[in-house]
């Protein structure tokens, strides 16, 4: 997605238990961050992480700048 994590942006937005997808109750915690993509623009998103394993990264509309292309 060629984006960029901004510094100390990271917060703990929610800390709950939620069943898997075997029914079983793991913890479930879900993380705010802030990313820039042209270094001008800031957007927030968000993840979703359960039992140590990352379910979901939410990432509203942005700007999307395509990588230089490599040159042969």
């Amino acid at each position: 997605e060629q984006l960029e994590f901004l510094d100390e942006s990271v917060g703990l937005e929610k800390l709950t238990l939620s069943k898997d997808h075997h029914g079983k109750r793991r913890i479930t915690r879900i993380y705010r961050f802030e990313f820039t993509v042209t270094g001008g623009e800031r957007y927030e998103g968000r993840t979703v992480v359960q039992g140590g394993i990352t379910q979901r990264v939410e990432l509203p509309p942005h700007r999307y700048t395509p990588p230089p292309e490599e040159l042969h």
